[in-house]
């Protein structure tokens, strides 16, 4: 039996709004995983928090642009 194991990833990006304006977005995650086969897990964690990063600060950047 292998041991158990969390892997977590997480990021941020800063926005400019412009007009001295800021958004910071963060995303993170948490998944279970086996000793084994960590670095399979962290890809997809990576891959997740990349894209929810990148869908929100597309939903940003379109709000401001109406």
């Amino acid at each position: 039996m292998s041991d158990t194991a969390k892997v977590k990833a997480h990021a941020s990006i800063t926005i400019n709004l412009g007009n001295y304006e800021s958004a910071r977005i963060e995303a993170g995650i948490e998944l279970p995983s086996s000793v084994d086969n960590t670095q399979e897990v962290f890809k997809k964690a990576w891959a997740e928090v990349e894209r929810e990063l990148t869908i929100k600060a597309s939903e940003i950047r379109n709000r401001d642009k109406k």
